[in-house]
This record gives structure tokens, C-alpha cells and sequence, in this order.
């Protein structure tokens, strides 16, 4: 499978968002509080529990988020 590009990777998560309900408030909170655990070199299960009470989302939508998101360029900005 060839790797995608950043602006076809930033379309799927859009479209991932917008079918699974997180508004993008939501979306930068979750993706800022990835970052500072990978930052910080925190736990798997701290950070799905810090992403869930950031953004507001149950803790399996958090983790189906990890699953299905790629970052991009775009989310370190």
C-alpha cells in the first residue's frame, strides 16, 4: 500500500471526525494532548485516559480515535 500523502491523510481524518462526531475543538484537544504524552513519554493508559476527560470523549472512542487517526505535519504546527 503506498504511503499517502499529508493532504490525502488530513482528508480520511477529516472524514473520520466528522462520521464519528468530534468537532474539531475536540479533534485539536485530543491531538495536542497525543503529542505532550509522546512528549512526555507517558503511559499508553495515562494518555488514553488524559485524551478521554481532555476531549470530552468516552474512554473507547479515545482509543478507537488512536487507532484510526494519523497525524500529520499539519497536527504539529
Amino acid at each position: 500500500m503506498a504511503k499517502l500523502s499529508d493532504k490525502e491523510q488530513e482528508l480520511l481524518n477529516d472524514k473520520y471526525c466528522k462520521d464519528n462526531n468530534i468537532n474539531p475543538d475536540q479533534r485539536a484537544m485530543l491531538v495536542a494532548t497525543w503529542i505532550h504524552c509522546d512528549e512526555e513519554d507517558k503511559s499508553t493508559e495515562y494518555m488514553f485516559a488524559l485524551m478521554s476527560d481532555m476531549g470530552d470523549l468516552s474512554y473507547d472512542d479515545t482509543v478507537e480515535f488512536v487507532m484510526n487517526y494519523k497525524r500529520t505535519s499539519k497536527d504539529f504546527k
